[in-house]
């Protein structure tokens, strides 16, 4: 099946590729018209799999780019299905989305140590030591609940 595939690139190198075990199962070409389809099928599939026998450690989920993993992530988690990433990292930690949850859990609690360095580190200029010193004049400022501006939802 890869020979097919890289026959079809005129700017490659000619080769032919062995495999290093016997023939198995090949793949199969499922159409899905969007990405919480497709994973709903490979959840479904990977259940299906070890009703069969198959264990679940064996069994790998393959994409292009990371970001395509998200809709699987949630719907893995969603039917209580346990995965690891072994290349990347999970969607909630990536460094943008922990830079938004710290910022929303300064909000909800300023006296969230972790998240306003977090944010602070973000600044230029700003480091560890910087951090710190600006936590301990932040600690200076009085954070009553009346003094906070209330957030309140566009009206539609």
């Amino acid at each position: 099946m890869a020979n097919a595939v890289i026959k079809a690139n005129t700017a490659q190198f000619a080769k032919e590729l062995a495999p290093a075990r016997k023939a198995g199962i090949k793949p199969a070409l499922v159409t899905c018209s969007e990405a919480g389809e497709q994973a709903a099928f490979v959840a479904q599939r990977m259940l299906e799999l070890r009703e069969e026998g198959t264990d679940l450690s064996q069994m790998a989920v393959l994409y292009r780019s990371h970001f395509h993993a998200l809709e699987l992530q949630l719907e893995l988690t969603r039917r209580n299905i346990p995965f690891s990433i072994t290349s990347g990292i999970r969607f909630f930690e990536q460094a943008h989305l922990k830079d938004l949850i710290a910022y929303l859990k300064l909000v909800s609690n300023p006296r969230d140590e972790l998240s306003f360095k977090r944010i602070t580190q973000m600044l230029p200029g700003v480091g560890g030591k910087g951090a710190d010193k600006l936590w301990k004049c932040f600690q200076e400022i009085p954070h009553h609940p009346e003094r906070r501006q209330k957030v309140r939802s566009p009206r539609p």
